[in-house]
């Protein structure tokens, strides 16, 4: 999996081309889109650098350019990583990425997403404890009431 992310792109971006340039590869690849951000998953390496290279092609004939800095690939499959080129540079493999704020990771454990969500969840409670729970000018029927809601 690719994660690609172009240059200076929300405010600059013709979206209608946007949307159709993923569609140039001619093999079988799935993609994740939004805004300026996409995810390219492919069965094997070498499909992949081609989705990378045809992509890669059609945003600069576009007139869009790739911020190679921030992409980054996750192999989830092969032991050791293979390597991924863009313009002849490598590309960087990590083992976690967060796209669309979910965490992925290369063992496709979800161990640290469940943990993040359930920091996320905890800081927002706690922020809601301070602001409710404690806050004397609500009843306790409307902080009851609260406290349900939060909990189902």
């Amino acid at each position: 999996m690719i994660f690609v992310d172009l240059a200076k792109a929300f405010d600059t971006v013709n979206r209608t081309l946007l949307w159709e340039i993923p569609s140039v590869t001619a093999e079988a690849l799935h993609e994740l889109h939004y805004v300026d951000d996409n995810a390219f998953v492919s069965s094997s390496p070498n499909g992949l650098q081609r989705a990378i290279n045809a992509v890669s092609e059609a945003y600069s004939r576009s007139g869009l350019a790739i911020n190679v800095q921030k992409m980054e690939v996750l192999n989830m499959c092969q032991s050791p990583a293979p390597e991924f080129l863009i313009n002849n540079q490598p590309l960087r493999n990590v083992k976690e990425f967060t796209y669309l704020g979910s965490v992925l990771s290369s063992t496709n454990d979800l161990t640290s997403e469940v943990q993040r969500r359930i920091g996320l969840a905890s800081a927002t409670f706690g922020r809601l404890s301070y602001r409710v729970f404690m806050n004397r000018d609500l009843t306790i029927t409307t902080k009851m009431y609260i406290k349900r809601s939060a909990y189902l």
